[in-house]
């Protein structure tokens, strides 16, 4: 009886080790695939973040804003439709307060409080007054907005004077 237990008791050893070795290298490999392509200095951590449908955006506390994933149409806002395995810095400034995505699209506020926004654009949801895509981050007014939320084709905003906004597609009274 105890010799045909050893042969099970090594494989069974066996297969735990396997894994937690891949349970090992997964972290690892997560754990540097953000932190080590976009830095990761005492000085500048991840703060917030926000997905949509195929990409995501991160401000890190020196105010920069980050994104990776999916960009056929902008929304990264990196000036380019590449898609990014890691997080690429939205353009160079360091006043971004936040950031949020949906379907395709991207809105983002600055420290100052304009409204930025980028990605696609076929019912009008940037708000820029035109259904063309944008792979860079363009002003949307000249207002100061407190908070932002984004459908798959509209978008909507509450202005620091605390009146409601809504743009882009309305089907079903979106």
């Amino acid at each position: 009886m105890r010799r045909q237990c050893r042969p099970f008791i090594l494989l069974v050893s066996g297969v735990l080790l396997l894994v937690i070795l891949s349970m090992l290298f997964a972290s690892c490999a997560a754990d540097s695939r953000i932190s080590g392509k976009a830095g990761d200095s005492e000085q500048s951590k991840w703060v917030s973040i926000t997905a949509g449908k195929g990409h995501s955006l991160a401000v890190k506390s020196d105010s920069t804003l980050w994104a990776w994933g999916g960009n056929g149409v902008g929304q990264l806002g990196d000036g380019t439709t590449d898609e990014r395995h890691f997080p690429v810095q939205v353009g160079s400034d360091h006043d971004w307060r936040f950031a949020v995505a949906r379907f395709a699209h991207t809105l983002a506020v600055k420290s100052d409080g304009t409204l930025w926004a980028w990605g696609g654009n076929g019912h009008g949801q940037l708000g820029d007054g035109t259904t063309s895509k944008r792979i860079s981050p363009v002003q949307i007014g000249r207002d100061k907005w407190a908070s932002i939320s984004l459908g798959r084709f509209f978008s909507t905003g509450i202005e620091l004077d605390r009146s409601l906004w809504a743009w882009g597609g309305n089907g079903s009274g979106w």
